[in-house]
């Protein structure tokens, strides 16, 4: 599914991060996103990770009423090019502002999650040529668990072969032309849950390229502990890991 490259990104790559949710399942006012790990957000790292492939540009989609507020903050703490705009009501609306903004030259768009701020430099590279390849790729790594099934989270009614899933993390790239086409679809029933999702209505079979386990997704509290114990352990291996230099 996946070979180790050394390539480098595909020329004008962009990367839409998405930090625009409201962390219904994380406790307190503040969502997930701008919490900080060892003094800094999560946003932040998240961009620093994807800056520092080489990318052209991130747009960076936050809160309605944090806009004002984050783009101060990146203008000071981090280097590259960054635009900072307002998010919608549903994580859809969200990136097709951030697409909007990406300028029309791009060739290769990713879209991360604000709150998987461990994104290997290689996995960036390796999403952004397969989707440039592909039209559309996806970072993903395979079920390691047994999955069961529950409609009221009480009753175990059956179990799912594992054999076959794979868990999808982002980033999530594609060409242009392809997420301007599953962005603009008519809404339906089955609203997507990724960006992936979208391209699969159109008929598009978005290329697997093989994610990280570090690349996990801040959800629930203890995700902010284990968040934090992985940063320190990282900004120790950066030494000897060119993956993880932008620490």
């Amino acid at each position: 599914m996946h070979e180790t490259t050394v390539e480098s990104l595909p020329e004008s790559t962009w990367a839409v991060i998405v930090a625009g949710g409201r962390s219904a399942r994380l406790a307190g006012d503040l969502p997930k996103q701008f919490r900080e790990i060892c003094g800094v957000p999560l946003y932040e790292i998240s961009v620093k990770s994807v800056l520092n492939t080489g990318l052209s540009g991130v747009v960076l989609v936050v809160p309605p009423e944090k806009v004002s507020e984050i783009k101060r903050d990146v203008s000071e703490r981090v280097k590259g090019s960054i635009t900072v705009c307002a998010g919608g009501e549903r994580r859809r609306d969200s990136v097709y502002n951030g697409f909007l903004r990406v300028p029309d030259q791009a060739k290769v768009i990713l879209i991360h999650d604000a709150a998987r701020p461990f994104l290997p430099r290689s996995l960036t590279r390796d999403v952004a040529n397969a989707a440039y390849r592909n039209g559309a790729a996806l970072a993903a790594v395979q079920a390691t668990d047994t999955l069961k099934k529950s409609e009221d989270g009480l009753i175990i009614e059956g179990t799912v072969g594992r054999r076959y899933v794979y868990y999808a993390q982002t980033p999530q790239g594609f060409r242009r032309d392809i997420l301007k086409r599953s962005l603009s679809q008519p809404e339906n029933a089955d609203e997507p849950t990724d960006e992936s999702m979208s391209a699969e209505q159109l008929g598009i079979r978005p290329r697997l390229v093989r994610g990280s386990h570090f690349c996990f997704k801040v959800t629930v509290p203890e995700d902010l502990e284990l968040a934090e114990a992985v940063y320190f352990w990282l900004s120790e291996r950066k030494k000897h890991d060119d993956d993880w230099s932008w620490i």
